[in-house]
């Protein structure tokens, strides 16, 4: 190390200065403060963008391709009613929504046998099928219900009627 002696210094009697030989280094620590920040910033804001769409724009329920939607009902944010026309026979809608991981509740000698859990409910009471399902998304549940009906006069296509509700504090 070094020491400077300038006249200017020694006139006013402060004692001499060290002089800096090495360039200033940029702190290191500093910059992985800063990436920590900016990683935990963007975890941060990622979650709560996820909730945010959740709140503002729930998920609909699953439904089978090619529907036609008949009509539709919003009783509350997260509670609705859909129904639609679908060309599938009724049985193999229910099918769909087993796949999907719903329970299903089917009317007395409507699906094939071994297939199906049959129930105590006549036809006209619950139609072909009920099913019930939850789905997660974000940080909530959605559950809906899935009423199932032959169309009249049409074995192949089915009325379906969807009613959907979003979970907002609780699981269903």
């Amino acid at each position: 190390m070094s020491v400077e002696h300038t006249p200017e210094a020694q006139a006013s009697g402060a004692p001499p200065s060290p002089k800096d030989e090495s360039p200033r280094r940029f702190p290191f620590v500093a910059v992985i403060v800063g990436v920590a920040a900016l990683a935990l910033a963007l975890y941060v804001a990622t979650q709560v963008i996820g909730v945010l769409y959740g709140i503002i724009a729930p998920p609909a329920p699953p439904l089978p391709s090619d529907v036609q939607q008949t009509s539709y009902t919003n009783r509350a944010h997260g509670v609705d009613t859909w129904s639609y026309s679908v060309p599938m026979e009724a049985c193999a809608v229910a099918r769909y929504y087993v796949s999907l991981g719903a329970t299903c509740e089917y009317a007395l000698m409507q699906c094939t046998a071994g297939e199906t859990d049959p129930t105590p409910f006549s036809a006209s009471e619950i139609g072909i099928a009920r099913c019930t399902g939850e789905t997660k998304f974000s940080i909530f549940t959605m559950g809906y219900t899935i009423a199932i009906s032959h169309s009249m006069g049409a074995l192949t296509t089915s009325q379906i009627e969807v009613e959907r509700e979003v979970y907002w504090t609780r699981t269903g």
